[in-house]
């Protein structure tokens, strides 16, 4: 089919053609024939000639990138066949056809390979559907194109924006957690009853004294990765706005993020809880989940035990599983004049038009 520039030429030598038959101007006749017959040239080379066969493939190198960030996308051509291929274009569908994006390859040898790329900037949560991508044969002038083959479709999955907590914030590694952690790198377990040849400076000693037992301190290695709870209020009460959710959502994908991220403290096993849905466990999941999450109806159940509890809320409820938290984060309006917690600090760039990201305790 012709192009947007094949139709303007086309276009063209009518005119031309036209004005010539009108004004008796045998050359402006001439030259919209000659038009014509370049087009008639392109469309014979573009649809009879034939092209070795093509294989193509797609790679993502960022296939799970933050909301702002940019995706670079990679197509792979390879000419299978035993004669040169000429320039192909190839055109990449993205969001089911909303926005299109063309990548030119250069003339391939036999056998040979290439990688062509475009980057893709993400402005929403949420995830992009790449293809078909399309394998195009354009004429050298850009009159004339066909498509010769489809390739794979793809994704690109945008998950809420993330910003760095300072380890102040982060309940695992409080005072009152390293405080547990002895000088060794290890952590206190648990106790039980003393054996003969137990070494006497493991001896719990408080514990002997209020019970008259012997019994003998157990520390976890240091390498035992703690459990943390990054819980989301997903009740569509609790939100003024789809603002608030969003930014209630970049606030767990923070802490989920600092939760996976090793550090000298240990590591941690970082599980996320979206209202009354089912836990899932490791940060692509938990992201994965954040992209997908909605506002529903319920609140959240009881989670289990563990080591570090960050409950994040939106600004209209408190709900009582909230009350137990290691720490709680809650997005307010900047109009709201009781924080409803103890302490207001921003996190980052997450505060921002009219609503800002308050941290701390929740009130009993």
């Amino acid at each position: 089919m012709l192009t947007p520039r094949g139709w303007g030429c086309a276009a063209l030598a009518a005119l031309l053609l036209g004005a010539g038959r009108t004004v008796g101007v045998v050359e402006l006749s001439g030259l919209g024939g000659a038009v014509f017959a370049v087009i008639l040239a392109c469309l014979v080379v573009v649809w009879l000639r034939p092209l070795p066969p093509i294989w193509l493939g797609r790679a993502t190198r960022t296939p799970l990138v933050a909301v702002g960030e940019t995706a670079r996308i990679q197509l792979r051509v390879m000419n299978r066949g035993w004669r040169p291929c000429p320039m192909l274009l190839l055109r990449d569908h993205v969001d089911g056809g909303a926005r299109r994006v063309g990548v030119w390859i250069a003339p391939l040898e036999a056998t040979e390979r290439r990688v062509g790329a475009f980057r893709l900037p993400t402005r929403h949560r949420g995830r992009l559907r790449l293809g078909p991508v399309e394998i195009i044969r354009v004429d050298p002038l850009g009159l004339v194109e066909r498509v010769i083959s489809r390739g794979p479709n793809g994704e690109v999955v945008a998950h809420p924006a993330i910003v760095e907590i300072d380890d102040t914030f982060l309940p695992w590694r409080s005072a009152a957690a390293q405080a547990r952690r002895h000088i060794d790198g290890s952590e206190f377990h648990g106790l039980r009853a003393y054996n003969p040849g137990d070494d006497l400076r493991r001896v719990h000693w408080p514990s002997m004294a209020r019970t008259g037992d012997l019994l003998v301190r157990t520390d976890a290695p240091a390498d035992v990765a703690r459990l943390v709870l990054i819980r989301v209020d997903t009740s569509l009460l609790a939100y003024s706005d789809k603002l608030s959710f969003e930014l209630a959502l970049g606030a767990a994908a923070s802490f989920v993020r600092a939760a996976a991220t090793p550090s000298l403290h240990g590591h941690q096993v970082v599980r996320l809880q979206l209202g009354d849905q089912s836990i899932v466990v490791g940060e692509t999941p938990a992201l994965l989940a954040l992209t997908d999450a909605k506002t529903t109806g319920g609140g959240a159940s009881a989670a289990g035990a563990t080591e570090g509890t960050v409950a994040v809320l939106g600004p209209n409820a408190t709900p009582p599983w909230a009350r137990s938290a290691d720490l709680v984060v809650r997005i307010v309006s900047t109009t709201s004049t009781e924080p409803q917690l103890d302490r207001e600090v921003r996190i980052g760039h997450l505060g921002q038009l009219s609503h800002r990201c308050v941290i701390g305790r929740a009130r009993p």
